[in-house]
């Protein structure tokens, strides 16, 4: 499990800094990828402050859209 887990954080890793398209809404930033444009990850992101505390605390949200579909 532990082998597990040290994967899983390795990928997350990997793939948060193969992502540079971001967005910092206060202490929290949304980051986008795929066809996903800055200006739906700035919306979703005020959506999110808007509905509970993000930005207040350090949080991280991947919006990801392809083509076809999100």
């Amino acid at each position: 499990m532990r082998t597990l887990a040290v994967g899983t954080m390795l990928l997350a890793v990997t793939f948060m800094s193969a992502c540079t398209k971001k967005v910092t809404i206060g202490k929290a930033e949304v980051i986008y990828r795929g066809t996903a444009t800055e200006q739906e990850a700035q919306n979703l992101g005020e959506a999110l402050k808007a509905a509970q505390d993000f930005g207040d605390n350090e949080a991280r949200v991947i919006l990801s859209n392809r083509i076809g579909g999100t």
